[in-house]
């Protein structure tokens, strides 16, 4: 790991100052000069015109780069007054590091929009390579202030660290995928990066963020891989999570207090006290057939095709299970009463006769809704489980369309949960 940092240079007549940053200062004409002296890089990078390198202050600085024994290298880049040209910036600004190494970019001398490309290079390169975002630097020359009586012509410059906004990008960019996928462990991974440094750089010890970071990647994980009598407890901790970490979030990250307000609201219609082993009172039984449901439509709103026609099987067997007072987590039970629904050859028919008749206890109206929405519901799945490796499968549109549609076809049932 290499670390490197990135600079611009341009034509201005840039003045003498004393730039601060932290407890630190160098007095400089050249702001990336103060930045060579303050991280002492592996390699620096300056970008610059042509006109810029003819420019009598790039050798100048290259005088007090070598005088502070810094190893540097300098980059042509075109004037960017077109598209093509800003593109070839781009790219030559992320064909600079490599992965895994430690950037710090200054942008105090960058020109018209060279700045928020560089920005956008930085967000680019933390998902691409991986590389690790330590600073963002920009000498602000009119934020300056008079250095002393002695020496009123020189002007005293804070250094803003920028870096918060691109994390602000990345934010976005985690609560958009949220919204439209429910995947929610990015959010989980840029909390427990925050919580991280802000115990080991900023001298903060929350006590909450890499609890909800944890609870949110739980969460997600669970909802991926169709834990479904595990989402009432585990929503139950985020919910939990977001309310004590209320405080600290506001504190240490403002952007993403209404992010995770977004992710409160999702995930609150989730979350009950009923453990996941708790599915043998019927009231328990109808409370996670009532949060399912919600997983359900949520599924189908992200667009997870394969988990939506995956739980709404199940659900239809654990609410018959719940109807009939059958135990819903026996295999041996579910098996018998999907049987029921929808059997299938003589042995089927022929174990029904034996087995105890599930469906007796429903009049003829919730029979004919039972076994008319598991046919429907069968074909579905069947076409789905076995990935469209039939002669006759549906198309992907006929498919997603007839689980976009599942809710409806399952409302009839649904009602029998709904108080």
């Amino acid at each position: 790991m290499a670390k490197i940092v990135i600079s611009f240079l341009g034509t201005g007549n840039y003045q003498e100052a004393e730039y601060t940053w932290d407890a630190r200062t160098y007095r400089t004409r050249f702001f990336p000069a103060a930045v060579a002296q303050w991280i002492k890089p592996d390699r620096l990078y300056v970008l610059l015109t042509d006109e810029a390198r003819n420019h009598p202050n790039w050798a100048s600085l290259q005088a007090e780069l070598t005088n502070q024994q810094i190893e540097y290298q300098d980059i042509t880049i075109p004037n960017g007054s077109s598209e093509s040209e800003l593109w070839e910036i781009f790219e030559r600004l992320v064909g600079l590091p490599q992965e895994d190494d430690e950037i710090t970019l200054d942008i105090t001398h960058g020109f018209r929009s060279l700045p928020a490309l560089a920005l956008l290079a930085m967000v680019y390169l933390r998902i691409v390579k991986q590389v690790n975002l330590r600073h963002i630097f920009y000498g602000a020359y009119e934020a300056r202030a008079s250095n002393s009586s002695t020496e009123p012509s020189v002007a005293r410059v804070p250094t803003f660290e920028l870096t918060p906004f691109v994390t602000l990008l990345e934010w976005a960019s985690a609560a958009d995928q949220f919204l439209n996928t429910g995947n929610s462990t990015v959010l989980g991974k840029l909390l427990n990066e925050r919580n991280k440094k802000l115990w080991k750089d900023e001298g903060a010890q929350p006590r909450t963020l890499q609890r909800l970071g944890n609870g949110l990647t739980t969460l997600s994980e669970i909802i991926a891989s169709l834990r479904a009598r595990e989402v009432p407890t585990a929503a139950s901790n985020l919910v939990s999570a977001l309310r004590d970490a209320e405080e600290e979030v506001r504190t240490y990250l403002p952007p993403a207090v209404p992010i995770l307000e977004n992710v409160r609201k999702a995930y609150e219609p989730l979350a009950t006290p009923v453990r996941a082993n708790q599915l043998e009172r019927p009231e328990d039984i109808r409370s996670h057939l009532r949060v399912q449901w919600e997983l359900l439509q949520k599924y189908i709103r992200w667009k997870q095709w394969v988990q939506a026609v995956t739980l709404a099987r199940e659900w239809v067997v654990t609410l018959l299970c719940w109807r009939c007072e059958q135990p819903v987590l026996d295999k041996e039970v579910r098996e018998s009463v999907a049987k029921h629904l929808n059997p299938t050859s003589e042995a089927d028919k022929k174990e029904i006769k034996q087995d105890t008749d599930y469906l007796k206890d429903l009049d003829e109206a919730e029979k004919a809704s039972f076994t008319g929405v598991w046919g429907r519901l069968g074909q579905l799945r069947n076409d789905i489980a076995h990935c469209g490796m039939r002669r006759d499968q549906r198309s992907a549109e006929d498919a997603i369309g007839q689980i976009e549609n599942l809710t409806s076809i399952l409302e009839p049932l649904a009602q029998q949960i709904k108080d």
